[in-house]
């Protein structure tokens, strides 16, 4: 007998259930995908990439720095191929499902990074993700050569000091370098990948709340709590989010877990308040209506 398919859901937990080193961005994000359409052909569209990659690959293979290879890229990938970020309808959920930016060609900062992050990697360039305060950027190259790439406005080079500019930061840079260095580790501090999939997957959960689309962004929440299980005001997104579903019983459990993983400095009064005012809609173990859920103080957040 073969082996029994498996679903989307776990074939994400699989393949981001390694060291962050050995987790492959783009496979992962088309497993995300795969949840809403299961018909989805992943290992298509990691063909699809490696095709744009070889192409690139063989137009940069002269490149003697890495500067001129980034240029290469950018040019191939922008402006031959016509990706671009999605500035006219940033919110479209289509932007943060790696099929749908590779299909359409448009995306948002983190799912055009992911794409860019793994055509460096097949062409020879290491990119790391950078979490820059509102918005994603990557950093490659160390020392003199570090720069920064915005693939959402068509690969744009930044140094340092110009990322550090957009954040406010005085008009000329400090003659101490260890206080540039602090700056940067601050301000642009760099994101593996599990970081990159929960950006990913909590764009998509605040997308699906805002539609109402409360079981769509349970899923992204509960994928959230895969890749970072410690994260307990995702376990309270998890159980307002069921709360507003009705779903009285899963959303009292939820909250007791909640409760249980915050820190001791927390004040859980408003929880211990609100999972007492929950029980009895709890024990009736149904679908409830929301609203009488959405009088519990914590479910009014």
């Amino acid at each position: 007998m073969g082996t029994p398919d498996i679903g989307p859901r776990q074939n994400f937990i699989r393949s981001v259930s390694r060291p962050n080193s050995q987790i492959n961005l783009s496979l992962s994000c088309l497993h995300i995908a795969a949840e809403s359409d299961p018909r989805l052909d992943v290992p298509r569209y990691m063909g699809k990439i490696s095709e744009i990659s070889e192409r690139i690959r063989h137009e940069s293979k002269s490149s003697r720095s890495l500067y001129d290879t980034l240029y290469v890229l950018n040019d191939l990938l922008f402006d031959d191929l016509g990706f671009r970020g999605n500035a006219g309808n940033y919110y479209d959920i289509r932007n943060s499902l790696i099929n749908e930016v590779i299909d359409r060609k448009l995306g948002i900062p983190i799912t055009l990074s992911v794409l860019y992050m793994d055509i460096g990697r097949r062409i020879g360039i290491n990119l790391n993700g950078v979490n820059m305060s509102g918005h994603f950027l990557l950093a490659a190259g160390t020392d003199e050569t570090l720069v920064f790439v915005d693939p959402f406005r068509k690969g744009r080079l930044y140094s340092r000091w110009e990322c550090l500019r957009l954040l406010g930061a005085p008009s000329n840079p400090p003659h101490d370098s260890s206080k540039l260095d602090r700056l940067e580790r601050t301000y642009l501090p760099r994101a593996d990948s599990k970081m990159i999939l929960a950006r990913v997957l909590n764009n998509m959960k605040m997308i699906h709340t805002n539609s109402r689309d409360f079981e769509g962004a349970i899923a992204d929440a509960e994928r959230i709590q895969h890749l970072m299980p410690w994260n307990w005001r995702n376990v309270g997104d998890i159980a307002h989010l069921m709360g507003r579903s009705g779903r009285a019983r899963d959303a009292y459990d939820m909250l007791s877990r909640m409760v249980q993983m915050m820190p001791p400095h927390e004040d859980v009064k408003l929880q211990l308040d609100s999972l007492e005012m929950l029980k009895p809609l709890a024990e009736i173990d149904a679908i409830v209506d929301p609203e009488k859920i959405h009088e519990i103080p914590f479910f009014r957040i």
